[in-house]
C-alpha cells in the first residue's frame, strides 16, 4: 500500500474513483509525481489535458472545475 497522498478536489475523487492516485497516474498516461503536482497547482495544465482529465471525470461522476469535457477520449470510455 503506498503513502497516503492529500489532493483536493477534483484530484482527491479522481484518484479514489481510480483506485489511487497509482492507478489514476497509469489512466491518464503519467506518473503519478504529474498528478500530485496538477494537485497541489505547481503544474498547470494545457487545455488538451483538462478536456482529457474532464472526459475522465464526467464519465464516473465527478465535475471538475474548468467544465464538461468537449470531445470523447479513451479515458472516458
Amino acid at each position: 500500500m503506498g503513502r497516503r497522498t492529500t489532493l483536493p478536489h477534483p484530484w482527491r475523487d479522481l484518484a479514489k474513483s481510480a483506485g489511487g492516485v497509482l492507478k489514476l497516474a497509469d489512466a491518464l498516461g503519467v506518473n503519478y509525481r504529474t498528478i500530485e503536482n496538477w494537485g497541489k497547482g505547481s503544474v498547470p495544465q494545457s487545455e488538451a489535458v483538462r478536456d482529457y482529465v474532464a472526459a475522465f471525470a464526467y464519465r464516473r461522476g465527478i465535475v471538475v472545475q474548468w467544465g464538461a469535457p468537449r470531445r470523447r477520449c479513451k479515458a472516458a470510455a
